[in-house]
């Protein structure tokens, strides 16, 4: 295994707790580093930190917040600095999509959908980027989704995850002066397998995502014809976040799908 260097590391993973999130933490603790998992689904958030020791982190700790509220996402990224003196790898995983005709969203639906996949992402990089300017320093990595294209039927969180890719841009070329690097990955579909995910998940909402008709049809229109694991997204998060392997690369988005969508 190649020495990525984050044995010495905070890492902060926002909805680490399942799905990949829980591929990411697993990713980060097989390097040794130390983690924080953010997540709302406690049982599954400590399951997740005891595989983490297990695979070699330097520690894996829970913290419970709401990331649908801005207030959430600041007092947790503050309270992980506090606790461990500082932060060195912000990933900006929490989110979530559900699919549907534009004409049959509701207000209430795209706010939910703005919360979760936008303004968490904004309130957890602004918090943590205060730090990282001061210490000159940091590494941010966050996921946004091939959905930021154009692609039917998700129109609302397509363009959320659009406005994280220029976000990320922004911050790139914003924070670059203060050694702070930016960064997107861009998952295919990736969906837990059953009964990953906690009751508290943002993917237990009483309705089927995509049937696996549906599932394998999409698998099919990849280059590759298969499915995305999380493994292969948390492959992707330490390439950008390590200084061994991407120290000169910031601002960039990488489409981890299998080719199903070629920028």
């Amino acid at each position: 295994m190649i020495d990525l260097q984050f044995a010495d590391k905070t890492v902060v993973i926002t909805g680490g707790a399942s799905n990949i999130g829980r591929g990411i933490v697993h990713a980060f603790a097989a390097q040794q580093a130390n983690i924080v998992l953010v997540d709302i689904d406690e049982e599954k958030a400590r399951a997740t930190c005891e595989e983490a020791l297990e695979l070699g982190a330097q520690g894996c700790a829970f913290m419970k917040a709401d990331l649908s509220s801005s207030e959430g996402c600041i007092a947790v990224i503050n309270d992980a600095i506090d606790v461990n003196g500082g932060i060195d790898v912000l990933v900006n995983n929490f989110g979530w999509g559900d699919p549907g005709l534009l004409l049959s969203t509701t207000p209430e639906q795209w706010d939910a959908l703005w919360r979760m996949n936008l303004n968490c992402t904004i309130a957890c990089s602004q918090t943590a980027l205060a730090h990282m300017k001061a210490h000159q320093k940091g590494n941010i990595v966050s996921l946004a989704s091939d959905a930021a294209q154009g692609v039917p039927n998700q129109s609302v969180y397509g363009a959320l995850k659009a406005g994280v890719v220029a976000f990320t841009k922004a911050i790139a070329n914003e924070f670059g002066r203060y050694k702070v690097r930016a960064n997107v990955i861009a998952p295919g579909i990736v969906l837990p397998k059953e009964g990953a995910a906690g009751e508290r998940s943002v993917w237990n909402r009483g309705q089927t995502v995509l049937t696996d008709k549906q599932v394998q049809d999409t698998y099919n229109l990849s280059a590759l014809r298969r499915g995305t694991d999380p493994g292969d997204i948390a492959n992707a998060v330490l390439f950008f976040a390590s200084e061994v392997t991407a120290r000169q690369v910031t601002g960039q988005t990488l489409s981890v799908s299998g080719g199903w969508w070629m920028p």
